[in-house]
């Protein structure tokens, strides 16, 4: 059996080698017909990321570097699809790192049940030092399956809507990609994917460990590019299933996205305009339905409007 780890790098110096280790330490690979393929994408890096990514494609088989100039996250990953050929994938941010049992258990549940998709709906966050997880001995004690597609991804808050915490059966995925240039460009992605999926499993022992740095994306301001991002996940996601019988999960799940936009721009006065003439777009035409929005997140929309008369006002 065979996996392959696609691995996005931007300057990622001082963690890229404890990333690539946690890899090759896999306890997956104590069985002898098992492999591990790690793909990396060097996405233009400036720091010295490039020169310890060399290093690595010299010294092991299985190590494949790519070099691109700086695209963004979702280019990368989706250079990292073209070049897969194991039977499973998972995607591994390049400051984040593996506990050595991950990829043991994940394919352990999803050859069990067959899954399409094998969900951790736990993750091990670290800023410093990593603490070791105990798992039993039965790692399927904790594990479920699901039948259903898409009103099950909408529904199951453990989940989550990132792509590292999940090992994808490859020809499901292969064909698929990120949408380019955006932040928070996961969701779109996986609404797709579980539709597609027959079947998807779950396990409740972590299988990730994500580092929170004080850079981190979701810590650092937000911007018009990020309520761009938001709108432009919306937007494709309708674009994809609105001729489509789970169109109306897929707007659930829209409505999740707009929730987090609105929270975002609530505490960001200066994006008020901009944002909300954004979100009335999508309104207008239909792309996201009032009812599936929630109460909180009208509210916050009224306090905006009106935030915004008041100021036109003086």
């Amino acid at each position: 059996m065979k996996i392959s780890i696609v691995i996005p790098v931007f300057n990622t110096e001082k963690y890229i080698k404890r990333c690539i280790e946690s890899v090759l330490k896999q306890d997956f690979l104590d069985d002898e017909s098992n492999e591990i393929e790690i793909i990396c994408v060097n996405d233009g890096s400036t720091d010295n990321s490039a020169e310890i990514l060399d290093y690595y494609d010299r010294e092991y088989n299985n190590i494949l570097t790519y070099s691109q100039e700086n695209q963004g996250l979702s280019a990368a990953r989706n250079t990292g699809l073209e070049h897969v050929s194991g039977n499973y994938v998972l995607f591994l941010d390049s400051d984040d790192c593996l506990p050595t049992y991950a990829l043991r258990v994940l394919y352990k549940v999803a050859n069990h049940y067959n899954a399409d998709i094998t969900c951790s709906t736990k993750f091990s966050k670290f800023s410093d030092k990593i603490v070791p997880i105990e798992i039993p001995e039965n790692e399927l004690v904790y594990s479920k399956k699901f039948t259903s597609k898409l009103k099950d991804f909408v529904k199951n808050k453990k989940i989550y809507s990132t792509a590292c915490n999940k090992l994808y059966k490859t020809n499901l995925i292969k064909t698929e990609r990120f949408i380019p240039g955006i932040y928070f460009e996961d969701w779109p992605l996986n609404l797709r994917i579980f539709s597609k999926a027959n079947s998807y499993a779950t396990t409740n022992i972590s299988c990730y460990n994500y580092f929170q740095a004080n850079e981190s994306l979701t810590r650092s301001n937000f911007t018009q590019k990020k309520v761009n991002s938001y709108i432009i996940g919306i937007k494709s996601s309708y674009d994809y299933f609105q001729s489509k019988p789970d169109l109306k999960y897929a707007q659930k799940r829209m409505a999740i996205a707009l929730k987090m936009l609105v929270s975002k721009v609530y505490k960001t006065p200066e994006l008020y305009e901009y944002a909300l003439t954004k979100i009335n777009s999508l309104l207008s035409n239909k792309v996201l339905l009032s009812k599936h929005i929630s109460l909180k997140t009208k509210l916050r929309l009224f306090k905006i409007k009106r935030s915004i008369k008041k100021w036109k006002q003086q």
